[in-house]
């Protein structure tokens, strides 16, 4: 762990406390930036501003980044109270869900506005779910799912532009494509146990605390197998089993654990909660007991502790996807990036790790990071540019031309010959400022980015020739 990722802990741990931040002993001198980037990529970034103004670090290398940390918490803070309103609306339509997650972890934060929510799930009976769509239709949602769909859809994403709000319904806890399917539980089932939380002025119903403590716990295992682990779960698991720690039946929430293969993985975060964000003793976590059980045959708790810490700097944003072509297969991705959407709308720079291949040779999959905001004019030839399809895809590819006639643009992936051509420039809604290429950032002015954006754009007819000899070079 380098002393950029100690130093981020350290903020972290003041964030999730309280207090000013301890800074660790550390012999290597700490880039401040590479700090604030790596809070931005855990959605923090708000959290380690403020830690770092009560703590003593200098004023100067906050700066910078204040703005972005502000804008964030003004876009949060509507989020909440638009969503404060509405389930006072469902109250008054006698429409019953069971919140999870989202606003219920928020809240263990000591302050809460500063922590950033991509979404907020609600549990609801299938029998309900016609009504619910009718009256967030009226409170100015939309959704991406076809009208003849919803029958048949266990989950529902709706998205408001005014506020920015993003609200999941589901039929049952885990989608159906879920690794954790088989561990689903519905609307009846919850509600039997389930115990009210009154949250900044409103009553919210949530399963029993040992059944949402294993929620919270499968919910941010799946996320970090897919999308990378985030230090925000690590800390949400904690402060959860702090606050309600004497209400979780901890045998129960081990055989829980147990059957959906998790035991590696929280124990593994109760000890970076312990070493690293100052969850001290039983009370603050769970029993020692619980780092003893772990599944036969699978890593042992030294090897998935480390592989948690090596994911630290990697971060838990979801990447983008090449085209994303189904819906219902990748939820969580399509839902992130509406949400980033907006935030890129509200004037924010955001950080993506890339997923797909299409950007290849110069971006790879899972290795590289874009840093992406809204562009004040039409991109040049060249750019690369997030845009999102009629259909609902969205795409990172680079702008070959702009046809001034139409006011439509053409694109092509660093790794395609096919252009896709007639996209509208109002469905564009970022453009790269830099990227991170295998550790090492480049930008307008570097040789990667010239090479790229022009020499590369020129070859287009005989990429594949030229891959084909990279790939006997290269085999």
């Amino acid at each position: 762990m380098n002393s950029n990722t100690r130093c981020f802990l350290a903020l972290m741990k003041g964030a999730v406390l309280g207090e000013k931040a301890q800074q660790p002993e550390i012999t290597a001198p700490v880039e401040w930036q590479a700090v604030f980037r790596l809070a931005s990529l855990h959605c923090v970034l708000p959290m380690i501003i403020d830690c770092a103004y009560r703590s003593d670090i200098p004023k100067q290398v906050i700066s910078s980044r204040r703005e972005e940390a502000v804008r964030s918490v003004k876009l949060q803070v509507q989020q909440t109270e638009g969503l404060h309103t509405l389930c006072s609306i469902f109250r008054q339509k006698k429409l019953d869900m069971i919140v999870v997650g989202g606003i219920i972890c928020r809240y263990l934060y000591p302050q809460p506005d500063l922590c950033i929510s991509g979404y907020e799930t609600f549990l609801i009976r299938k029998k309900d779910k016609q009504r619910f769509h009718h009256t967030l239709l009226r409170q100015g949602f939309r959704t991406e799912t076809a009208e003849e769909k919803l029958e048949q859809a266990d989950e529902i994403t709706y998205y408001r532009q005014q506020d920015t709000l993003l609200i999941k319904l589901h039929c049952s806890l885990f989608s159906p494509n879920s690794v954790h399917a088989d561990a689903n539980l519905d609307f009846q089932d919850i509600s039997q146990h389930a115990v009210c939380e009154t949250i900044g002025g409103t009553d919210f119903l949530i399963p029993a605390h040992t059944e949402h403590a294993a929620y919270v716990i499968t919910h941010a295992m799946e996320h970090s197998l897919r999308n990378g682990f985030g230090i925000r779960q690590a800390a949400d698991i904690c402060l959860y089993t702090m606050r309600y720690g004497q209400q979780v039946d901890w045998e129960k929430l081990v055989r829980l654990c147990r059957e959906q293969n998790a035991l590696a993985f929280v124990a593994s975060v109760f000890r970076l909660g312990r070493e690293y964000l100052g969850f001290n003793g039983q009370a603050a976590c769970c029993p020692d007991e619980l780092y003893a059980e772990m599944n036969a045959g699978l890593l042992s708790d030294e090897e998935a502790y480390e592989l948690l810490l090596e994911s630290l700097e990697g971060g838990s944003r979801t990447g983008i996807s090449d085209v994303y072509e189904d819906h219902s297969g990748d939820l969580n991705t399509f839902d992130h990036l509406s949400m980033l959407r907006a935030r890129i709308e509200n004037g924010e720079t955001v950080v993506l790790r890339v997923s797909g291949g299409s950007m290849a040779p110069f971006l790879s999959p899972r290795r590289d990071y874009v840093t992406l905001r809204a562009p004040k004019k039409t991109p040049h030839r060249g750019d690369i540019v997030f845009y999102q399809r009629k259909e609902g895809q969205f795409v990172l590819h680079r702008m070959i031309r702009q046809n001034r006639r139409s006011g439509t643009c053409d694109f092509v992936g660093d790794a395609q010959t096919v252009i896709e051509r007639g996209v509208r420039t109002d469905q564009i809604i970022a453009v790269a400022t830099q990227v991170r290429r295998d550790g090492r950032i480049i930008r307008r002015g570097d040789f990667w980015w010239w090479f790229f954006r022009g020499p590369w754009l020129c070859l287009l007819p005989v990429r594949p020739i030229i891959s084909r000899l990279y790939g006997f070079i290269h085999p």
